[in-house]
């Protein structure tokens, strides 16, 4: 056993690691490129996208993750959209008349369930992060 000058003392079969030999990680300092040193482009990246600092691994999952999202996304808005111009044709093909609408009734109409409908978001958002959609 000996000991260094730094006061450690070392065993026959182990190694001392010096403060100058050691690696980021053992002195407790991040391993990777600290966000102002990096180019423009990979920060302004950063900021849109997720971190760049991922394994390509992590990284692939995510972009596959949000693929499926932003699908998902779209067919949902051409969905609400085939219902908004639904119901814009049976309005003009005789709803008027059935349901006695008169002037901006309609647009007053759509108007109240947008409104609910963003109301209801807030709720249901804070729900949906307590109890999982699968139950």
């Amino acid at each position: 056993m000996g000991v260094d000058n730094s006061g450690a003392t070392a065993g026959p079969n182990s190694t001392v690691v010096t403060p100058s030999e050691s690696t980021p990680s053992q002195r407790g300092e991040d391993d990777r490129q600290p966000q102002g040193k990096q180019p423009l482009s990979k920060r302004g990246l950063a900021v849109i996208w997720d971190s760049l600092d991922k394994t390509p691994k992590e990284r692939a999952l995510i972009a596959k993750l949000d693929w499926w999202i932003l699908i998902y996304v779209c067919g949902a808005y051409f969905v609400k959209y085939l219902d908004q111009t639904n119901v814009s044709n049976a309005y003009v093909s005789g709803m008027r008349e059935g349901l006695n609408l008169k002037g901006n009734d309609l647009n007053l109409l759509t108007t109240y369930w947008t409104i609910g409908y963003i109301i209801g978001q807030f709720p249901s958002q804070m729900i949906m992060t307590k109890i999982p959609p699968s139950i």
